[in-house]
């Protein structure tokens, strides 16, 4: 990245490993530290996630299963305070409101994002009709919505286009 993008050797590189795709949470967490450490700052958040690195082809159902899950991804994000992106010239695509750490059973894998997405209701004091959409960010992108939206009644038509054809 440093060489492709032409950045200075000097750049100063964080290697949030192993987390799976939770890393991009502490890695935006960081990211808001730099800038309010430093206001000017910039800070480039790249995340990716090689699952197939790790795909075993094997006919037993839980490989089958991981096999079919996981997929590989990347996403990347410019993170600096509302003053730079001004000063720039760039307009704010988003902001972050609030967020929550939740613990679910790991038997029901798809028990969390309903837990989360509640959570963040509660604790925001928001409810869904003051959300505009909602962009999943995860692997199982195409499959969490569903519980997701049934448990909380939010319309299919909000989520972005994982499933049901959107």
């Amino acid at each position: 990245l440093i060489l492709g993008l032409g950045l200075p050797a000097t750049t100063e590189r964080y290697n949030l490993g192993f987390m799976g795709c939770y890393a991009a949470f502490p890695a935006l967490r960081m990211a808001d530290q730099f800038c309010r450490a430093r206001p000017d700052a910039v800070v480039l958040v790249v995340c990716l996630e090689l699952c197939s690195l790790h795909l075993q082809f094997r006919e037993e159902a839980d490989s089958l299963l991981a096999n079919s899950l996981f997929a590989d991804g990347a996403a990347a994000v410019l993170w600096m305070s509302r003053e730079e992106a001004e000063r720039r010239g760039l307009k704010p695509r988003a902001r972050i409101i609030t967020d929550v750490v939740v613990g679910t059973d790991p038997y029901f894998l798809l028990d969390g994002p309903v837990d989360a997405t509640a959570a963040l209701f509660r604790k925001s004091g928001m409810k869904m009709s003051d959300i505009d959409g909602l962009c999943t960010a995860s692997v199982l992108s195409t499959m969490w919505p569903m519980p997701v939206t049934e448990y909380l009644g939010i319309n299919p038509r909000y989520i972005n286009g994982t499933m049901l054809g959107g």
